[in-house]
């Protein structure tokens, strides 16, 4: 309960500190501060007025006569007979006004929610124009009462002047039952309904539509967790453009016939998840009570030029990481986070593929040609030069669909270790399953 309240508190500031600047008040002698006390200024009118047409739109449609109804600069005389209304009715009309306004309020709310699904944007000039209504929406109350206040309409004193918003009720009940007490507990009840509604949908257009989302953005951007964020690797690349590279080599052809072949390995990491209290000490091995633990998949794709005379050169390779993400790789066969022992798998098994391909020695053998040295060279099999025309070749085009779907002939080099053991205890077998 105690981190809700403190993560809805650390929302609620921000709120606040961002509320202040968007008005500009920090900065009064800005354009946006100006701006925005001119949209102020209109919005002013726009409410009151806005305001005291519903209730005389309410009034109407209850046949009530109108004694009069005049347009003022700062305010509007709207003037009944108060005797005609009931209890409920006269409740109606001290709602009806500030209600209008928030519905209003409302409507353009939901235009600014519209404009951002269909066309993607909403101006910031409309966004400006939402947000000063809704702060007057909610404090129209207020502002009605005060101005209520200075021309003295709190009184009851008949004629032609109005009576102010806010003592309605308190004059209703009593004249019908002799006090108005019942009258000011009802006047505060609305009230404070209608600026509760007003402020909880001008905090939600705040903060997740004002400006086309961006104090959202922005508050989760310095209050977010760490691993709730997306963040690219450096040389990721998404899954059609590999899907194009392994098309594009499968249909290149060189000046002198060579061609591109893929090959794919499949870097299999086993976790067991095993009891301390079930090793046995002495050979420091587990029981075969074990429980199998997570399994990750690491594959590495490569693509090599075959040339006529069977040697294979590495043109480009690429790891498709246990998350998804597939990333380019030059040089170190490494990406950042990656656990030490699959790293350690990953070079053994390039070396192993490298060997496969071609030596040093047998490129030298090729008169007419240079030698090239790939991103991870070729090297000696501990001194004996096997024909690479006799070496298995495990190259396999990738299917036309998308890259995730690889196929499951290829080769895979299985890791196996346990994670709560020593690090002196752990093991690496590499394994090839055809």
């Amino acid at each position: 309960m105690g981190r809700l309240q403190q993560k809805g508190w650390k929302k609620v500031s921000y709120v606040q500190r961002q509320f202040m600047t968007e008005m500009g008040l920090s900065e009064w002698r800005s354009r946006e501060f100006w701006g925005m006390l001119l949209i102020f200024c209109v919005i002013f009118f726009v409410r009151f007025y806005i305001h005291y047409l519903a209730q005389w739109v309410f009034l109407q449609g209850m046949s009530i006569p109108i004694n009069k109804f005049d347009f003022l600069p700062y305010t509007v005389t709207l003037n009944y007979q108060p005797t005609l209304l009931q209890t409920r009715e006269e409740i109606t009309v001290v709602l009806i006004g500030p209600l209008a306004n928030v519905v209003i309020f409302t409507l353009l709310v939901i235009a600014s929610w519209l404009s951002q699904k269909i066309m993607g944007s909403f101006p910031d000039i409309g966004s400006k124009f939402v947000l000063g209504y809704g702060i007057q929406a909610v404090l129209n109350v207020i502002l009605i009462l005060i101005v209520d206040c200075a021309l003295l309409r709190f009184d009851d004193t008949g004629g032609d002047d109005p009576i102010a918003d806010f003592a309605k009720l308190y004059w209703h009940f009593y004249r019908a039952e002799g006090s108005g007490l019942g009258g000011v507990f009802i006047t505060l009840f609305l009230y404070g309904f209608i600026m509760f509604t007003a402020g909880a949908i001008l905090y939600m257009y705040f903060l997740r539509l004002h400006n086309n989302g961006r104090m959202l953005d922005i508050y989760w951007r310095l209050h977010g967790e760490e691993d709730n964020f997306f963040v690219p690797y450096d040389l990721e690349l998404s899954n059609q453009e590999l899907s194009y590279i392994m098309k594009k080599a499968e249909q290149w052809r060189g000046e002198e016939g060579e061609r591109r072949k893929v090959a794919v390995y499949d870097y299999v990491w086993e976790e067991e998840n095993m009891d301390e209290a079930i090793w046995n000490e002495d050979e420091d091995v587990a029981s075969s009570n074990s429980k199998a633990g997570k399994l990750e998949i690491t594959s590495h794709i490569s693509v090599h030029v075959l040339h006529l005379d069977g040697l294979r050169e590495l043109y480009r390779h690429f790891l498709r990481l246990p998350d998804g993400a597939v990333v380019e790789v030059f040089g170190e066969m490494s990406v950042s986070g990656m656990d030490k022992d699959m790293k350690s798998a990953l070079e053994q098994g390039n070396e192993k593929l490298e060997n496969l391909m071609g030596s040093q020695y047998s490129l030298n053998k090729v008169k007419g040609r240079e030698t090239v040295l790939t991103a991870s060279g070729f090297h000696h099999d501990d001194g004996a030069m096997t024909p690479f025309s006799t070496a298995p070749t495990p190259v396999i085009p990738l299917p036309t669909g998308p890259p995730p779907d690889l196929p499951h002939d290829h080769h895979h080099v299985t890791t196996s270790s346990n994670r709560n053991r020593p690090a002196s205890g752990q093991s690496i077998d590499f394994k090839k399953n055809d």
